[in-house]
């Protein structure tokens, strides 16, 4: 293959829809960044990518929600001339890190704790487990050239890594490539919440809740299921906004009056 398509990297990694995106992403980056707004086709992508038309299409649809790529019937698929004025894309398939690169900031992450407990009432309802069940808990703190701009909490059943151990050093990233990897457990769609917060709010942060003044967040309380609806991780990311900007493409129906 000739051209800028022969710079877009192949997928390996068994995570196939995820990188995928981000290969993909990247190439959609420079793409934009040259100039050149039309998508090759996709047998072209495909083989580029390494992957199946299938996960490629899957890709595809999600980004054209997302508003990044549009098609237009017997023209092709293009990319969105608005697509760098969507920040942080409200989706569940992005990455805090990505979240925070794409705003212009070199992103890091440090994990405050990972414990393993009983649920209360509320997570054992919304994950679908009896009380005597056990959770894992991760609170991480994600940061943009070393300030504190995201913090999650993470909340899975144990049983989905089937008695697998888990570190801190592993689940430092990405928890979805966890629940994958050593749960075979894939994350589909996901219900969320939006809401005003404190950081007061965040006692389970150590000493990110003392601060004071109380900053401002926006708070996304969010529980993601598998293709068969099963709940599997609820997740709780509070955002400092005047760093994270989160963006919604949002169609609209226009009638034509009769």
């Amino acid at each position: 293959m000739n051209g800028p398509i022969s710079k877009i990297k192949p997928v390996t990694s068994s995570s196939v829809t995820e990188k995928t995106r981000r290969n993909l992403l990247e190439f959609i980056d420079a793409e934009y960044t040259a100039g050149r707004y039309k998508l090759p086709s996709e047998v072209m992508l495909a083989e580029a990518l390494q992957v199946s038309r299938i996960s490629l299409r899957e890709v595809l649809k999600e980004l054209q929600q997302e508003g990044a790529i549009y098609s237009l019937h017997g023209k092709g698929t293009f990319i969105n001339c608005n697509y760098k004025s969507l920040k942080v894309k409200l989706t569940p398939a992005v990455e805090f890190e990505q979240a925070i690169s794409d705003c212009g900031y070199d992103a890091s992450v440090s994990v405050i704790s990972l414990t393993l407990d009983k649920p209360d009432e509320t997570t054992a309802k919304e994950l679908d487990l009896s009380e005597d069940e056990q959770i894992f808990t991760v609170c991480k703190v994600f940061f943009a050239d070393k300030n504190p701009v995201i913090f999650c909490e993470d909340i899975f059943p144990q049983y989905l890594l089937s008695g697998k151990d888990l570190t801190k050093e592993e689940i430092a990233h990405s928890t979805f490539d966890i629940l994958l990897e050593k749960g075979d457990v894939k994350v589909e769609s996901d219900i969320v919440d939006i809401r005003a917060a404190l950081s007061s709010d965040l006692s389970n942060f150590g000493s990110y809740s003392c601060m004071e003044p109380p900053l401002p967040l926006l708070h996304l309380e969010s529980v993601y299921y598998t293709a068969h609806q099963v709940p599997v991780l609820k997740v709780n990311a509070y955002f400092d906004t005047r760093y994270i900007r989160l963006s919604m493409l949002r169609r609209q129906a226009v009638y034509s009056a009769e």
